[in-house]
């Protein structure tokens, strides 16, 4: 039994496309620490991979289904909150990339109306995922040589 659930945790690292990376400690003393993903894809697959999800309109908005684009790890939250649930990543890959992803579910109005989440470091979503309000924000902090996502403001070619 033992050999059995050892291979198959193998066998799911080994198929993973992103793996759990050393954690940084936060800003705030409130706050959680500052996971990271190591990723082995390339940055044009991790493009290819944000404009697939984002074009997918069959998808209900929720983070599960952010995490199964990018084959990332489960993420957690940041902090606790009842009515939002706030999570964040760094997640880096081989050729150079790096993207701070943030992402934020939460039910409106936030400061009125029944909990919405049981709080922890992965947060209970108490309501349907279609009732929330997805917010998913990717910050490029370092990107391959010649890819030309530097920056959203691109420079004259002379």
């Amino acid at each position: 039994m033992g050999v059995l659930a050892l291979t198959a945790f193998c066998h799911a690292v080994a198929g993973a496309k992103c793996i759990e990376g050393p954690s940084h400690p936060a800003a705030f003393a409130t706050l959680r620490p500052n996971r990271t993903a190591i990723c082995t894809y390339s940055f044009d697959e991790l493009v290819g991979r944000i404009l697939r999800f984002s074009s997918n309109t069959s998808l209900v908005d929720n983070v599960e289904n952010v995490e199964k684009a990018l084959e990332i790890p489960q993420m957690t939250t940041s902090y606790d909150s009842p009515r939002i649930a706030s999570y964040s990543m760094t997640l880096s890959g081989p050729d150079g990339w790096r993207l701070l992803l943030d992402i934020s579910e939460g039910f409106y109005p936030s400061n009125q109306g029944p909990p919405a989440f049981e709080p922890g470091v992965r947060a209970k979503r108490l309501f349907s995922a279609e009732k929330a309000k997805l917010w998913v924000a990717m910050t490029m902090l370092g990107s391959p040589p010649g890819s030309g996502a530097k920056g959203l403001a691109r420079q004259p070619s002379s």
